[in-house]
């Protein structure tokens, strides 16, 4: 029924039982599940002392209002610990270990955890990133868009909360690629393109997105290149200058957004003519003076520009007064 439907986005769902491990911080890889959902009271009750003797954690998925001294009996009989969790994901959530003093399971979607003996202790495995996105100088780049407080500027007017699951995201003049590593680690879901012309600058962008563990395309390629009739949901602007800008408004969506970034207050101010908005981003470095001072060296400003793709944007690129 749905294979026809535009534009559709699959969601997958957490199951219970995932939901249920989450919550009691364990692995449900090796755990049974013995639903008493829809089934005999008596095959369910003969499953559950089958799985209990295997010495493995047991989910027992419960009926709203189930009896529950059954089950209770084969617990204590097994010496496991349990917990009952309800009303996961919803303001009713609880988790509880003393169960066993209700008669009936809760009318909340209810399951039951089981595992016997004191928990071993768990190593959690982390690969530790080689690659910092968020330091505030970043390896393998020293230009002035690749600061942490303008990629996060950038970022931050981008809209990543607004974004679509999965949504397509195009960056020209990528450089070394921070700003869109930064992105990603707001946003993994996104998709991202990113188009750098200069050999050296390409390969450090897809050497970084290697150390962050992302997934990036990187095109060593203009945006005036670019496949003409490729889509996207966003952009970021980055190098070019004004031409670059309405070349990416052209492959950005009605009503997505845009951020482009300049040193020039000129091109800034031609770029809000498209765009709607301008800022300027001023920072200082605070530099130790003896014996105990402080001084602010101020570094060069950046200009953001920012908005939405509206309809009639795109008819204006051709008789705008931005001298492209």
């Amino acid at each position: 029924m749905l294979a026809g439907v535009a534009d559709l986005t699959v969601l997958p769902g957490p199951t219970t039982v995932g939901v249920a491990a989450a919550r009691l911080a364990r692995s449900w890889e090796e755990a049974t599940v013995v639903s008493f959902v829809g089934r005999d009271e008596a095959t369910a009750l003969a499953a559950l002392e089958e799985a209990l003797g295997r010495r493995t954690p047991t989910v027992c998925l419960l009926r709203p209002g189930q009896d529950l001294e059954a089950i209770a009996s084969r617990v204590r009989a097994a010496r496991a610990a349990s917990w009952l969790l309800s009303g996961l994901g919803s303001a009713a959530e609880r988790v509880r270990r003393d169960w066993m003093r209700e008669p009936l399971a809760p009318e909340e979607p209810s399951v039951l955890w089981v595992e016997h003996g004191p928990r071993s202790p768990r190593a959690t495995a982390r690969r530790p990133l080689t690659l910092d996105v968020f330091a505030p100088r970043p390896r393998h780049s020293d230009g002035v868009f690749s600061q942490l407080d303008v990629r996060l500027a950038l970022v931050a007017r981008l809209g990543p909360e607004q974004l679509r699951v999965g949504a397509r995201v195009l960056e020209v003049g990528a450089g070394s690629g921070y700003v869109g590593l930064t992105l990603l680690r707001v946003r993994p879901d996104v998709s991202l393109v990113q188009l750098e012309p200069r050999p050296e600058r390409a390969e450090a962008a897809a050497a970084n997105a290697r150390e962050a563990q992302v997934r990036v395309e990187v095109r060593r390629e203009r945006i005036e290149d670019h496949d003409p009739g490729a889509t996207y949901d966003a952009a970021i602007v980055g190098g070019g200058g004004l031409a670059a800008l309405r070349a990416a408004l052209e492959r950005v969506r009605v009503g997505g957004r845009v951020v482009a970034s300049y040193v020039d207050p000129g091109r800034a101010a031609h770029a809000r003519e498209l765009l709607g908005n301008v800022a300027m981003l001023a920072l200082a470095e605070g530099v130790a003076t003896p014996p105990d001072g402080v001084r602010f060296v101020p570094k060069t400003p950046i200009f953001l520009a920012w908005g939405e793709v509206a309809g009639r944007r795109r008819d204006d690129l051709a008789s705008s007064r931005v001298p492209w």
